[in-house]
């Protein structure tokens, strides 16, 4: 009897459906022959066939392919679009062996695909099992795909949407918004106490804690708004049902309250508070990127006043919170490698080979989200951070060009040269000391300096200069035309590449006076025979412009983005491919 019950219990469930009564009873003796333990269940009816796959209560479906109503791909459709996971394999059967019909059938999601007049019982057995095999693997698959799916876009500890996922929501409720004049506001919130919790009780508790908060905030908000874990203790909403700032104020007190009540961690009681930040859309910005950093100043501003709550003021913070927030987390920036480099091609315009790149360095503030040098060198100028950021990035960008050496792109590389270092004598001797650990040919390097920078003490500047490139490295003159512009750099100093700004050049194709400025840049270049490099070519007119007056090099987003060093080795391959 048990042997019977596991016999029935591993039977294969078959579905024949087939509405020719000669074809099912041949069907059915042939699978009865070919030596599968099957539980088999027939009908004439295609209606009835699709209720019986819906189911689920079978494995496998033998289908025939006409039906006097239409064909399976008609009448089964639903079926045949179902996810593996979630539907029995399908087995195609037709009374004639037509390969567009088999090629058809297995694009539109069967298993296998059998032709009657080649019934036997080892090509039904071997379609069955082929098919069962193949649904079950595309259902694992399937699984797999939706699991990372997931944690794609949820935060593995918490469960809530990641940053990933939250700013996709936002992004479409700032469409929504702009759409149909809809409102509603963002909260940025960052807990108090955090850290004093997780280093007292260790960092399974904080885990712990951190699950605790999300299922309070979860509570607190409805289902069509949306709470996010944006890392560590930072958490931000999208509130779509609160569209004014009373309401979301309210909404923040309430969370706030919440937060205030204790936690009990391992037997524990633990207290932390939560700071948070609101701006509205469109009133506090009309992107996802301005609506976070405003309400991100807000919600600082909340914790500096211990407050806990803070609404973002246009004007208030602005420009003066942002400064300050820049100033006061360059130093910590440094310290946590929040900066990085990355580096744009240039390339000679007339024959479009790949020749160099531009090392640049970019910010990934964790209140202001990623920021472009014009962001933040200014205040690093002010401080003596510039010359540790200077050095950091030409580094950086020496080993990176040793990795392209190694895999044969060859590629010089520009580096933007402070003011401040132009200054110090023992410049010359670290730029050496990097030179050669990095294993680098001094040649390959040029260091940008700019006109302001070289004025601020010439003499000195023009030292410095001499006795780097005394030891091989190449000198540009940055934005050439925006600063003093003398013609004493040209003669005096040891300058190898001046770059025309992007200034002159953008406007190069509608502004006369540009195309005179660039045109007059380009015969001084050639006369003192230094090398003219053109930024900031946004389009294919200014890069023929550019080449019918004599410019040699350039670079710009025309060309390529500025991009990583992994980045840039498959950007020039396909760059040179397409040059071929």
């Amino acid at each position: 009897m048990d042997q019977a019950r596991a016999t029935e219990e591993s039977a294969i469930r078959i579905l024949l459906v087939d509405d020719d009564e000669v074809d099912r009873r041949v069907i059915r003796r042939t699978l009865r022959r070919c030596g599968l333990a099957a539980e088999i269940e027939e009908t004439a009816s295609p209606e009835r066939g699709v209720e019986r796959a819906r189911s689920g209560d079978c494995d496998c479906v033998l289908l025939d392919y006409r039906f006097p109503t239409g064909d399976a791909f008609e009448l089964f459709g639903e079926l045949f679009s179902q996810s593996c996971a979630h539907r029995p394999g399908i087995v195609l059967l037709t009374g004639m062996g037509d390969e567009r019909v088999a090629a058809e059938a297995i694009q539109r999601g069967a298993q296998e695909y059998l032709s009657k007049a080649e019934l036997a019982p080892t090509s039904i057995r071997r379609a069955i099992e082929s098919a069962r095999e193949k649904v079950m693997m595309q259902g694992a698959l399937e699984r797999r795909s939706e699991e990372l799916t997931r944690m794609g876009l949820y935060d593995h500890l918490t469960g809530l949407p990641n940053r990933r996922l939250y700013f996709d929501r936002l992004c479409q409720a700032v469409r929504e918004g702009t759409r149909s004049g809809s409102r509603f506001t963002v909260l940025m919130m960052d807990l108090d106490l955090f850290k004093a919790v997780n280093d007292s009780l260790g960092h399974e508790a904080g885990d712990d804690l951190l699950r605790q908060v999300s299922e309070r905030l979860r509570r607190m908000v409805r289902d069509c708004d949306t709470v996010a874990r944006i890392g560590g203790d930072e958490f931000a909403a999208v509130l779509s049902t609160a569209e004014t700032i009373e309401g979301a104020t309210v909404v923040a007190e309430k969370i706030g309250a919440t937060m205030a009540e204790p936690f009990l961690i391992r037997e524990q009681v633990a207290h932390v508070g939560i700071s948070c930040g609101i701006a509205r859309f469109p009133d506090h910005g009309e992107t996802a990127e301005e609506l976070v950093r405003r309400a991100d100043m807000a919600m600082y501003e909340a914790k500096a006043g211990g407050r806990g709550v803070a609404v973002y003021g246009a004007g208030r913070m602005d420009a003066g919170y942002e400064s300050a927030l820049i100033a006061q987390g360059l130093r910590t920036a440094l310290e946590n490698d929040e900066m990085f480099v990355v580096y744009q091609p240039q390339v000679r315009l007339g024959d479009r080979k790949v020749v160099g790149v531009e090392a640049l360095v970019r910010w990934h503030h964790p209140q202001l989200g990623l920021l472009s040098p014009s962001r933040f060198i200014p205040a690093a100028e002010r401080s003596t951070l510039i010359e540790t950021l200077t050095l950091r990035v030409l580094k950086s960008a020496l080993i990176q060009q040793n990795l392209w050496s190694r895999r044969g792109q060859d590629l010089s590389i520009s580096v933007n040269l402070s003011a401040r270092l132009l200054d110090r004598e023992e410049v010359v001797d670290e730029v050496r000391q990097l030179v050669r650990s990095a294993g680098i040919a001094p040649a390959r390097l040029c260091l940008e300096v700019t006109e302001t920078g070289i004025m601020s003490n010439p003499e000195r500047a023009e030292c410095i200069m001499r006795a780097l490139s005394s030891f091989g490295v190449r000198i540009s003159i940055d934005d050439f035309g925006t600063g003093y512009s003398s013609l004493k750099y040209l003669r005096n100093f040891p300058i190898d590449e001046i770059k025309i700004d992007r200034l002159f050049v953008a406007g190069l194709a509608r502004e006369p006076r540009d195309r005179l400025i660039v045109q007059s840049i380009l015969a001084l270049g050639h006369a003192f025979g230094v090398r003219v490099v053109a930024e900031g070519i946004e389009d294919r007119e200014v890069w023929r412009q550019l080449m019918e007056l004599g410019c040699s090099h350039g670079q710009g987003f025309a060309i390529g983005v500025p991009m990583d060093g992994a980045a840039v080795y498959e950007w020039s391959e396909a760059w040179a491919r397409r040059q071929e």
